[in-house]
């Protein structure tokens, strides 16, 4: 709940551009909690839908070198140089958010799958068909769980 209510206030976050230069941006999730806004500071305020992310991850960055932040082995220490970055990615574009503390990272990238998968469950609408027993055989199937399922926008 906190999460959503700062960024709904707005934060100011370090993006790591795809030229690999460092922004400060302004970043919101507005009001439907659907919607995240960037204001690069240079006169544009560019929107980004929840329900067309594809996917989210965490990388980092330590003495130069990329590493998976959920591979093994896991980068070498001491990460005292370390950057902890977010990547969401959409279909044509990714935003790259850069963290100094690895906890602050986990957290931005916890909320953010929360916030996308509310925002995606909302657009496909309800998935379990009939919760209650009864159907065509008798009950004696239990219901389907539903899937997580990857999905794009259509533009």
């Amino acid at each position: 709940q906190d999460f959503v209510l700062e960024l709904n206030a707005g934060m100011y976050l370090t993006q790591l551009t795809s030229t690999r230069e460092y922004a400060d941006i302004h970043c919101q999730l507005m009001d439907d909690l659907q919607t995240l806004k960037l204001d690069q500071s240079n006169g544009r305020i560019i929107e980004f839908p929840l329900t067309g992310v594809s996917k989210v991850y965490r990388i980092v960055k330590n003495d130069q070198k990329w590493y998976n932040a959920n591979s093994v082995p896991v980068p070498p220490l001491p990460l005292s140089n370390a950057e902890f970055i977010v990547v969401v990615e959409f279909m044509r574009r990714k935003l790259a958010f850069v963290f100094k503390e690895m906890v602050a990272s986990q957290r931005f990238l916890l909320c953010m799958e929360l916030l996308i998968r509310r925002a995606q469950q909302i657009v496909s609408g309800p998935t379990l068909k009939a919760l209650a027993p009864g159907g065509k055989d008798g009950g004696r199937t239990a219901p389907q769980t539903p899937r997580n399922e990857t999905m794009t926008s259509s533009r």
